[in-house]
Order: C-alpha cells, then sequence, then structure tokens
C-alpha cells in the first residue's frame, strides 16, 4: 500500500497502468490468500485507477467488464470475477473519496466530480443488477447461497447501495447533498436525476422489500448486517423526495410518479407487516418504525399520501401495531429493548402526520372519514400510552425493587421529544383527550387514600407520568416569551380544557393539604405543570385571544391568588427541597415578567404574606433559590410606584444592606459562618440585579451602586476568596443587561464600568499570586473558569453597545487585564472561553475602529499578546490561536505586527486538524472573518498583503466553509473590497481546494468575469 500511495501522489506520467491493475487482481484471484491481502490489493488497484484518471476516465469500467461476465453461471460457481468486480467498485467509492490519494487537492476534485456525473450511476446499475439476479437464487436455494461467495456478493451489494444512497455529492455551487434539517436522519437526500429511472424502476423497490423479509426471517447470522444495511437503504430512499419529480416534467406526471413511488413503499411494509403478525421480530418492528417516520417527515397526506390506494386502512394496521409496541408489561429485556425504540419512531410519525392532519383541518381540506378515522386512532394510541405509563410492572411494587427506581424518575427534558409527541397526536381530538387526562387525574386523587406505603411508591410514579402528559398535552413550551395557547384547545368547547386545568389544579390542592400523600418528586412536576399553565392561559394576551374568552375567563385573579397560596404551603412543607422550590419560583417568575400580573399581584394580601414568609425564613431554605425568589419580589414590588409595594423592595434591600454593613465591620470575616452569610447577602443581590431593566433601574441603581463600589473593597477583606469571585462578576453582568446604561446617569455608569474593570484587575492579580495545593488545584481552576467566562460575558454585552466610548473603555480595561489569562491552556479549553474571547477581539475591531485610539492601544501589553519570544511558533498550541487576535487589535497602531498575524494564524489552522482545543473550528472562523478584514479594510502595502494572504489560505484549507461565507460577505457588502480580494487570490500562488476555487468565483462573479482559473 505504501508503494501504491506513493505511485497515486506521482505527478508524472504513470506508464502500464492497466496491466498493473490486472497484475495485482491476479495476484489476488489466484491460490488462497488472505482477506486483508485480497482487501489491500484490490483498493491498490483503485488507488492506482484514481491516478491514471485524467488520463484514462474509463479504465474503471474497463478493468470491472473484465472481471465480470454476467451469466448463469456465476450464480453456480464460485463467481470470483463477480466477487471481485464488487469488491473493486467498492475501493473506487474509497479512493474517489479520499483527497490524499491524489497529487494535489485539485486534481482530487476534478477526479470526484467527473466520476460522481459519469459513472456513479453505472455503478449503482450494475448494483441493482446484481441484487436481482441473486434474489431468485437465494429465496429458492437459500442453503446453496449462504454456503457459497454468493452471501458475500451479497453482502458487498448491499454495502454499495447504502453507499450511494448516502454520497456526499461534490457541486459547483457548493451546496449540500442534503438539506440540512433539526434531524439530521430526516433530511432530504437530493439524488441525481439520472438515477430516478434506476431507483424508480418498478422491479427495484419490491425488491428490496423482498430482500428485507428474506433477511429478517432467515436465522443464519450472515443477514444481520445486510439487514441493518438494507434498512439503512430504505431509509434514504424513502427521504428522497424528489427523485420521482426529475422523472418529468410536468406536474401531473411528477405527482403521479411521486404517489407510485409512495405505493411500492406502502405495499412493501404490508410484507413486512404480515411477517410481524407472525412473530416478534426486534429489528424488523424498528425498521419498519423508521421508514415509516421518514415517509410521514417527506410525503403530505393531502397530495400524496391521500391517493396511494388502501393508505387509511394501513394507518388502521400500523395504529394497531404502534398499540402492541407501547405494550411493555411481560415483555423480556430484549423485547422490551426493541419495542421502546420502535414506540417512539412510530410515535414521531403519529405525531407528523397528526401535524398534518390538524394543518389541513384548519384549512378545511381533510377529508371527513380521514378526520374521524385519525382522531380515533390517536385516541387509541394516547390512551395505550398513559395506561401504560400509569401501570408500573408488577415487580415494581415490591418496595425492595422499587427504591432504586425512585431516584431515577422520568423528567420532562428527557422525554421531551417523547412528550411533545404524545401531545400533538392527543390534540388531534383535543376535547376527548382533556376528558380522559381530567377523569385519570380525579382517579388518581380518589387512589391516594387507599394505598399502602408500598403501593403509593408506584402511584407517585404513575402520577408524576400523568402530570408530564397533562402538561405537554395543554401548553407548548416556553423559555423566554409567553407561550400561545395552542389553536387545537382553542377549536374546542372551552368546558373540556377548563375541566382538565380543574382537575390539576385539585390534585396540586390535594397534595397541598395531605403532604403524607406527595413526594418531592410528585410536587415537582405538579409545578412544571402549573408553569406551562400560568404562562400560556394565565399570562395569555387577552386581546389576542378574544376569541377564546370563554376558555381564559376562568383563569383571572383567583387564579393568581390560589398560586400564591399554595406556593406558601409549599415553602412550608418543602423548605429544604430546593428542586421543587426553583419550581415554585420558576412560576412566580413567570408572572412577574408580565406588567398586567404584576399589578394584579400587588393587590394580593396573600403574595405579602409570602414574601414576608420567605424573607423571614431565609436560615430554612437552601442558598440556591434566594436569587430567584428575590428577583420575583422585586420585579412585581417595583412595578408599584409608591405604597406597599415599594415598601416591600425597601425592605429586602435594607435587609441586604444591613447584612453587608454587619459583616463589613466584622474582624473574622473569612470564618465560615460569615462567608455563609455574605454567600446569602450576594445571592440576594444577584436576584436584585436579575430584576433590574431600563424601566425600574432608576429605582434600583441608587441601591445597587454602594454594593458595587464596595466589592473590591470587600474582595481585599476575605483574602481573594475565590469562590466569593463568580458573584460579584455575575451581579454586574446581570445587572448590564436590559439596555439599562441608556438610562443610567453618567455618574452611575462611570461607577458600574469603574467597579467592573477594577475587579477585572484585581481578580487577575490575585488568580496570578494565589498558590494553592494540588488537592484544591482542580476545584480552584473550575471556579476560575466560570469566572473568566461570567467577565468575558460582560465585556461582549458592553461591546455590542455601539457609539459609547466609555463603555468602550470598560472593555479595553478588562481586556487588557485578561490578556495574560486568556491564553491560559486550562481556560481556553472551554469553548465558551474561547469563542467570547474571539467575538469580543472581532467585535471591537469591526464595530468600533472609529473609537480606537493609538494612545489607548498603547495600553495593551504586547509583551503579553504576542510574545516575541514564542515566535513563529508559540510553545503552547492552544495559545496560539489568541497570539492573531490580540495582534490584530495592535494591527492599527503597529504594521510590524502583520508578520505575527501570519505566524500565530499558520498555528491556528493547525490545531484545527490536531483537536487540541474543543472550540478550535469555530474560533478559527472568527480568525479568518478578522484577517480577510484586515486586508479588506485596514492600510496595507504589497508585503503585508502577501503575507496575510499566505495565512488567509493556510487557515482556509481547514476552515474552507468559513472562507466562501466570507467572501460572499464581503462581496456583497463592500464592492470596493473586491479588488483587495483579487490580490488575495493572486497573492497566494498556490493551488487549493474546491473551496478555494468557489472564493475564486465569487470574487470573479462580483467583478462579472468568468470564473477565474487556477
Amino acid at each position: 500500500m505504501a508503494v501504491t500511495t506513493s505511485i497515486s501522489r506521482e505527478a508524472g506520467p504513470l506508464a502500464n497502468c492497466n496491466t498493473y491493475i490486472q497484475d495485482l487482481i491476479s495476484i489476488a484471484m489466484s491460490g488462497k490468500p488472505t482477506a486483508a491481502w485480497v482487501r489491500q490489493a484490490v483498493q491498490a488497484a483503485a488507488a492506482v485507477t484514481k491516478r491514471q484518471y485524467t488520463t484514462d476516465p474509463n479504465l474503471l469500467m474497463m478493468v470491472i467488464q473484465q472481471l465480470h461476465v454476467p451469466s448463469d453461471a456465476d450464480l453456480n460457481t464460485p463467481g470470483l470475477g463477480s466477487l471481485f468486480a464488487l469488491m473493486y467498485m467498492r475501493a473506487l467509492l474509497d479512493v474517489f473519496n479520499d483527497a490524499k490519494i491524489a497529487p494535489s487537492p485539485v486534481v482530487h476534485t476534478q477526479c470526484q466530480r467527473h466520476f460522481q456525473s459519469h459513472h456513479l450511476h453505472t455503478l449503482l446499475n450494475r448494483v441493482i443488477t446484481e441484487l436481482l439476479r441473486l434474489l431468485p437464487v437465494a429465496q429458492t436455494r437459500l442453503s446453496h447461497f449462504t454456503q457459497t461467495t454468493l452471501i458475500i456478493r451479497f453482502g458487498l451489494a448491499c454495502e454499495l447501495l447504502e453507499r450511494h444512497l448516502s454520497w456526499d455529492f461534490t457541486t459547483h455551487t457548493f451546496e449540500p447533498s442534503y438539506t440540512p434539517s433539526s434531524d439530521v436522519d430526516l433530511s432530504p437526500v437530493n439524488l441525481p436525476a439520472a438515477w430516478a429511472p434506476i431507483l424508480l424502476d418498478p422491479q427495484v423497490v419490491p425488491m428490496l422489500f423482498a430482500w428485507t423479509a428474506l433477511a429478517a426471517t432467515t436465522s443464519s447470522d450472515h443477514f444481520r448486517v445486510p439487514l441493518h444495511r438494507m434498512f439503512q437503504s430504505l431509509n434514504l430512499l424513502s427521504c428522497a423526495e424528489a427523485l420521482p419529480r426529475t422523472l418529468s416534467e410536468n406536474p401531473a406526471e411528477q405527482a403521479r410518479a411521486t404517489v407510485a413511488f409512495c405505493t411500492s413503499l406502502v405495499q412493501g411494509m404490508h410484507q413486512l407487516l404480515a411477517i410481524m403478525a407472525k412473530q416478534f421480530n426486534g429489528p424488523l418492528l424498528n425498521g419498519i418504525g423508521g421508514i415509516l417516520r421518514r415517509i410521514g417527515h417527506h410525503f403530505p397526506i393531502d397530495t400524496v399520501l391521500a391517493h396511494v390506494p388502501g393508505f387509511l386502512e394501513f394507518l388502521k394496521d400500523i395504529g394497531r401495531l404502534t398499540v402492541v409496541s407501547l405494550q411493555l408489561h411481560g415483555k423480556s429485556e430484549e423485547e422490551r429493548s426493541w419495542l421502546e425504540e420502535a414506540g417512539q419512531e412510530l410515535l414521531a410519525m403519529w405525531a407528523r402526520v397528526a401535524s398534518q392532519a390538524l394543518r389541513l383541518r384548519a384549512e378545511n381540506t381533510l377529508p371527513q372519514a380521514w378526520g374521524h378515522d385519525l382522531a380515533s386512532l390517536a385516541n387509541q394510541i394516547v390512551q395505550a400510552f398513559v395506561h401504560e405509563k400509569m401501570s408500573p410492572p408488577a415487580e415494581e411494587l415490591d418496595e425492595d425493587n422499587f427504591s432504586e427506581d425512585l431516584d431515577t424518575y422520568k423528567d420532562w427534558e428527557t422525554y421531551e421529544d417523547t412528550l411533545t409527541d404524545v401531545a400533538t397526536l392527543a390534540r388531534l381530538d383535543a376535547a376527548t383527550s382533556a376528558a380522559y387526562l381530567a377523569s385519570a387525574l380525579q382517579s388518581t386523587i380518589q387512589r391516594f387514600p387507599t394505598l399502602s406505603m408500598d403501593a403509593l411508591c408506584a402511584h407517585w410514579e404513575a402520577t408524576h407520568w400523568l402530570l408530564l402528559i397533562t402538561g405537554s398535552f395543554l401548553a407548548d413550551k416556553a423559555e423566554n416569551e409567553v407561550a400561545l395557547v395552542p389553536a387545537e384547545l382553542v377549536a374546542v368547547p372551552g368546558a373540556s380544557v377548563r375541566q382538565l386545568a380543574e382537575a390539576m389544579l385539585q390534585l396540586l390542592d390535594f397534595l397541598c393539604a395531605t403532604p403524607s400523600a406527595s413526594s418531592p418528586t410528585v410536587m415537582e412536576s405538579q409545578w412544571w405543570v402549573l408553569e406551562r399553565w400560568v404562562k400560556c392561559y394565565v399570562l395569555a394576551d387577552r386581546e389576542e385571544y378574544a376569541h377564546a374568552g370563554p376558555l381564559l375567563d376562568a383563569f383571572g385573579a383567583s387564579a393568581l391568588q390560589f398560586v400564591v397560596v399554595r406556593a406558601a404551603t409549599v415553602f412550608q412543607q418543602y423548605g429544604a427541597e430546593s428542586g421543587v422550590l426553583t419550581q415554585v419560583i420558576r412560576v412566580l417568575l413567570g408572572v412577574s415578567k408580565v406588567r398586567v400580573l404584576r399589578q394584579a399581584m400587588l393587590q394580593l394580601p396573600e403574595f405579602y404574606d409570602l414574601a414576608r414568609q420567605f424573607m423571614q425564613g431565609l436560615d430554612g431554605f437552601p442558598e440556591a433559590v434566594y436569587s430567584g425568589m428575590v428577583e420575583a419580589i422585586i420585579r412585581i414590588g417595583t412595578a408599584a410606584q409608591s405604597g406597599e409595594g415599594m415598601d416591600l423592595v425597601a425592605n429586602v434591600v435594607n435587609s441586604i444592606s444591613t447584612e453587608f454593613a454587619k459583616l463589613a465591620s466584622t474582624r473574622d470575616l473569612q470564618a465560615p459562618r460569615n462567608l455563609q452569610r455574605l454567600t446569602r447577602c450576594l445571592e440576594m443581590l444577584t436576584g436584585v440585579a436579575s430584576a433590574t431593566d431600563i424601566s425600574n433601574v432608576t429605582t434600583l441603581a441608587p441601591a445597587l451602586l454602594p454594593f458595587f463600589t464596595a466589592f473590591p473593597g470587600m474582595m481585599t477583606s476575605v483574602g481573594y476568596i475565590t469562590e466569593l469571585w463568580p458573584y460579584v462578576f455575575d451581579i454586574l453582568y446581570r445587572f448590564s443587561q436590559g439596555d439599562v446604561f441608556m438610562v443610567l446617569e453618567p455618574a452611575q455608569t462611570q461607577a458600574v464600568l469603574a467597579a467592573y474593570t477594577a475587579l477585572a484587575f484585581e481578580y487577575c492579580h490575585a488568580s496570578t499570586t494565589t498558590t494553592t495545593t494540588s488537592a484544591t488545584g482542580m476545584i480552584l481552576e473550575e471556579e476560575r473558569k466560570a469566572v473568566l467566562c461570567v467577565i468575558l460575558d460582560t465585556a461582549a454585552l458592553l461591546a455590542e453597545e455601539r457609539d459609547r466610548t466609555d463603555l468602550l473603555a470598560a472593555v479595553i480595561g478588562a481586556w487588557v487585564a485578561l490578556v495574560p489569562h486568556v491564553v491560559h491552556r486550562a481556560a481556553l479549553e472551554i469553548p465558551s472561553v474561547a469563542l467570547t474571547v474571539a467575538r469580543v477581539a472581532r467585535t471591537l475591531l469591526v464595530h468600533h475602529q472609529p473609537h480606537l485610539h493609538a494612545t489607548t492601544w498603547a495600553q495593551i501589553p504586547l509583551a503579553h499578546v504576542v510574545p516575541t519570544s514564542a515566535l513563529p511558533r508559540v510553545s503552547d498550541p492552544v495559545a496560539a490561536i489568541w497570539t492573531p487576535l490580540g495582534a490584530v487589535l495592535a494591527f492599527m497602531v503597529r504594521d510590524s505586527v502583520v508578520p505575527n498575524v501570519v505566524a500565530a494564524g499558520l498555528e491556528a489552522a493547525a490545531l484545527v486538524d490536531a483537536g487540541l482545543c474543543p472550540a478550535a473550528a469555530e474560533v478559527a472562523d472568527e480568525l479568518l472573518a478578522t484577517l480577510v478584514h484586515v486586508a479588506l479594510f485596514q492600510r496595507t502595502n504589497s508585503e503585508h498583503l502577501e503575507l496575510l494572504a499566505t495565512a488567509v489560505v493556510e487557515l482556509a484549507g481547514k476552515r474552507p466553509q468559513a472562507l466562501v461565507r466570507v467572501a460572499h460577505l464581503v462581496a456583497a457588502q463592500n464592492p470596493k473590497a473586491v479588488p483587495v480580494l483579487e490580490q488575495l487570490v493572486a497573492a497566494t500562488r498556490m493551488e487549493r481546494s474546491d473551496y478555494w476555487t468557489a472564493f475564486c468565483e465569487v470574487v470573479a462573479q462580483a467583478k462579472g468575469l468568468a470564473p477565474l482559473q487556477l
């Protein structure tokens, strides 16, 4: 192989290539060589074929034809010619995808493009022909088939088919061969139009399903891998939604071809379902689910699937299969594993079908029969899912077996996709689903008093799942905004939805009134449902949902009062459970962010009681809940211009100030008890800072500024204790959000920025001088990484403000302090730190160029940014990324740093392949854009331009996609930059990959010229 690789890269012409290839294959076919030798010999023959491809592109087809002469004889004899033809074809796919087997990247790209456009479809046709010829033998003489080389030929053909369908096509437009999807395995597969007559031949799809059925029903181990590959091929084919349309330009013909294609897929799955009806087959069940999910995703009901003969009856069969897949009790561990995986696939398919049906129903285009049958199927599947989750296996009712599961309750994030699928399906018949879930909740309440402790544990699990399903059905997920009321629930009579909400609230009322009947996990999931419900219904815009008035009118001030009263009860009963309290606080925070509801909360005496209960019982609550609860109190309290609400805010701030003042006068501030009190103060201050926004900053700023100015002295007093740094920087970061600097007085802004800059210098000084033992070193490193992230996030936040030289000065000050630390390997291995550093540097250069002066940049310690002792190579490869960023910032002052930019740019390019930094690729993208920006917009001479071009080319070789993106942006936004781009092309004097060719094409197109030739 070493000799072959050398030949494949030889620049000069090769003689007697055909003879050399034939000798390699002849040696492999003679005697009994080992499998490794055969594979290497065939691979070598393919490599030499590629090397000779530019001279003789038809050589490969000649070799295949010499090896494989189809006849009936090779089905009864060893048929080594056909076998080696398939092996040679597989090797061709390998070498034409390997850029290393070519004299240069450009030659590889040219060969690959010609190969995929002129020969790939011919190889595909041979693979399909081979599968068609082998099928009758396997069906009639299975023992002969499995005991000869025919089984190997079948395996190779399956592999080749899969690799053809998943081929990543290189195109002149450099578009991916698939369209990105939120779910990668659902991405549309874009196959060439020349393949359509081959793959859509009436024999092909039935043949693939026939092979699948044979492999699934044969116990021989020879069929395991081919079965998987066959399903992979069918999955890819099911994603080729555009392939049938390439057969004709007539829309009617395209529609008929698409329906015919889907019909063949459905008929093939009917064959597989018949096998499943006789005997359980895990791989077959999972494969059916995968194909169905892709068909449901890519082919619409109204224009395609509804026209497939018998498709509705087919869906009914799939519905019954889905119900069976959801019934896990009494199954073996292996069967449960297959059923769970297949159930997820089928639920995803049904969710897609339900989404399309809901859309068509809203447009009044869903046939009545379809609507009725789909709703019936949806009810069966949803009820089967709920019944399964609420009926724990008998072994779990045993206390000994249940104790372990108690710590592994299902989580709404872990099972988010499944819950969303079930909710979508349930909304297809929302009234029936709401009534069913309401009845289940009421039954749950009635069962609690009758259960023993052992049964109670299992009932908690069932209740937990019922709450997750109810919450997903009632409301959609909303993180930072108010969720929309699901249109499907608005369209049904409001009584059914209100009944479900009331049942959910009755369960909460029962659990609060009967603490012995609940558990922390059940209570937490109960408040998770309440959070979704509050955001969706209580926080709903009444004007936007005027048509849903009957649905929302029941959830007004009385609902808020109910929530607050139950929140107070939970704080009493679960005061030590941070998970439960955090979920309760999320509900209160959601209410606090809506102006109308803030005003409503201020009218409730129960809210003031809850706030006082929290402030008076701080010692009994976990520190993790201080920040969120204080934020909710401050947000609601500051909605009042005066009165009890503002008194509440003043009491909270004064209590923090009083405690802070006591600690300031304490001599032994480093004592554990005092540090705990100080941490509590900082947690609460974090809540106040988080509650600050443009509407209340004038009220809160006077109270917060004394803390900010005291922070540097405080950190000195505590001896730079590391665990306090994240708090102080996080408080400043949270305060800086919400456009507060737009309304602060200049003196207040300067006070905040001075505290930020001073703390940055103090932290860097403390971090440099602190010595640690090996036992605490790892903990300190983690804390330092967290602090760096917050400091950099604040710098990025301030840098985004345009035309604010005061904010810019603070960023520069923090940057100067951080320079020695952001080149620290332990910090830069955090992707968030790496990316933030790159973006801050680029933002400073691109957005604030008019405000950058030589006097300012003179402050940057270039000895740290560009260490001369480290050039031309930086000793720490991770730190090499940051050298060019610092040098670019100094570029406007000292042109002499351009060579340093280049040297460090080459180091950064090498990092991408080395994988030494998790964020190296993303940072390389930022660096590439920055270097191009320097070349285009800063003053350069010809020498520096050529140096920059060298760095750009080297970096683009590692991140070529970014180069094309940058070129497009530059050419579109700054036509004057086109000549400089052209100079960059000319300055390289080297051949590049296909992406570099695309860069040249972008430049040429911007000038209105023909594509440049390298």
